[in-house]
């Protein structure tokens, strides 16, 4: 068997890589849709002020006392 016949019948086998490389291809450029639209300045904002913000994510566990950290 030749390498040249192998490579023949292989060709039906060659649609799950194509299909993985649209799929790269699709997110990638819904990632570069995302980076390059324009956002509000508001909503920039709000969006970098997230990190320093005190308020909590989320509400204390009830069995923790409010002012206790955990080690």
């Amino acid at each position: 068997m030749k390498l040249s016949d192998v490579m023949s019948h292989a060709a039906a086998s060659t649609l799950l890589p194509q299909l993985g490389l649209l799929l790269f291809l699709a997110v990638f450029a819904s990632i570069l849709w995302r980076l390059f639209t324009r956002t509000s300045r508001a909503q920039a904002s709000a969006l970098a002020r997230m990190v320093l913000d005190e308020a909590p994510l989320a509400a204390p566990h009830p069995s923790t006392p409010e002012g206790s950290r955990n080690p």
